[in-house]
């Protein structure tokens, strides 16, 4: 990497740090002479960023952006949302973007007294699986709405958005790769996956008019692999077959398929298999 600095003047931007592990070894690079390093890194955690720099805090939304926020995925108006007292659910989500656009979905084919109704129901009757702390905040708000909007999909297709979970957040999934997964039509995935984004459960992305893939926003990851814990083993499984079997899908052009030894297969960030028995 000292070769590639040479003489250079280079911005390092480190994205959703969880980790001081993951941040040590850019702080430990001692650039070549004549060249500059800045180190730049995002984070949930106070704690982490002010290990390694100046904190540049950035503030909750206010209350006023918040209801706006509320009703623009939601699609109602926003002075209906004040006359049913949404303000409770505004003031619920703690001015984080992520939570008011779930309760939002909620809200979409709901009353606001419904949602906190559903807000107010026990993690235990939601089958609300327990998810490790993430940073400075506290997300049972927004874990409580993922697992109500889950539930309101028929069976098949919450399924088939728990078996994303296999998938690294914030990690474009080619369609083809989604539909190997799930054992669907190209229309078929193509519908579940246009649902599950009307949800906000997943993001579609476009590029260039035509849709690429899908990804999940890391917290939403988080989320469905504790909730289909027991059967992730299985899902990666299928994912990762040998060359010759029905869900093998070689991938060239995205980046985390190719070739190993001549021979088609999967590459995936955390696992690989290789060609063959």
């Amino acid at each position: 990497m000292k070769a590639l600095l040479q003489g250079k003047a280079c911005l390092v931007v480190l994205d959703d740090v969880w980790t001081d592990e993951q941040v040590a070894p850019f702080k430990q690079l001692a650039p070549p002479t004549g060249a500059t390093v800045s180190l730049v890194l995002t984070t949930r955690s106070r704690e982490l960023g002010e290990m390694f720099g100046e904190l540049q805090a950035l503030d909750p939304l206010a209350d006023e952006l918040g209801m706006r926020v509320l009703a623009s995925y939601s699609g109602k108006p926003e002075a209906a949302l004040r006359v049913e007292g949404a303000q409770a659910l505004v003031t619920q989500c703690a001015g984080l973007p992520v939570m008011l656009r779930a309760l939002a979905t909620m809200l979409s084919s709901r009353s606001v007294a419904e949602v906190l109704q559903l807000l107010q129901t026990p993690r235990q009757e939601l089958r609300l699986p327990k998810v490790p702390a993430v940073g400075d905040y506290t997300y049972r708000t927004l874990f409580k709405a993922l697992e109500v909007t889950l539930t309101s999909l028929d069976a098949t297709m919450a399924r088939q958005c728990l078996m994303l979970g296999i998938f690294p957040g914030d990690t474009v999934v080619p369609l083809d790769v989604a539909r190997s997964v799930w054992g669907a039509s190209e229309g078929e995935t193509l519908e579940c996956a246009e649902t599950l984004a009307d949800t906000h459960l997943i993001e579609l992305v476009r590029q260039g008019g035509a849709l690429k893939g899908l990804q999940l926003l890391d917290l939403h990851r988080d989320y469905l692999r504790c909730r289909a814990k027991s059967e992730l083993p299985g899902w990666h499984a299928a994912l990762l077959s040998p060359p010759g079997e029905e869900r093998f899908l070689p991938l060239k052009e995205h980046p985390y398929w190719g070739e190993w030894t001549g021979e088609k297969h999967l590459l995936h960030p955390m696992h690989w298999a290789p060609p063959g028995p």
